[in-house]
């Protein structure tokens, strides 16, 4: 989405109320080496109930932080999402 955004200009939603579920990159790193240094037979969920966003609230929020993409370079948006 966010990267469709900086290239057309436009952030593409077919709805906005599916719910997507935001979890830090570090926090999976840390759930993952704990399972492989147990034993671990069943499915673990990673993630909570306060950062289970709408797909709408996330791209309202990237439009309310990122510039638009026809005001700015390509790659000057200030979202991580966005760097390379």
């Amino acid at each position: 989405m966010a990267s469709r955004a900086v290239v057309t200009g436009r952030i593409p939603l077919n709805g906005g109320s599916q719910r997507r579920p935001l979890v830090h990159v570090g926090d999976v790193g840390a759930v993952l080496a704990g399972v492989l240094q147990s034993n671990l037979t069943r499915a673990w969920n990673v993630g909570s109930d306060q950062e289970n966003h709408t797909i709408g609230d996330i791209a309202e929020t990237w439009a309310a932080t990122c510039p638009s993409p026809s005001r700015s370079r390509p790659g000057s948006c200030p979202c991580p999402a966005t760097r390379r």
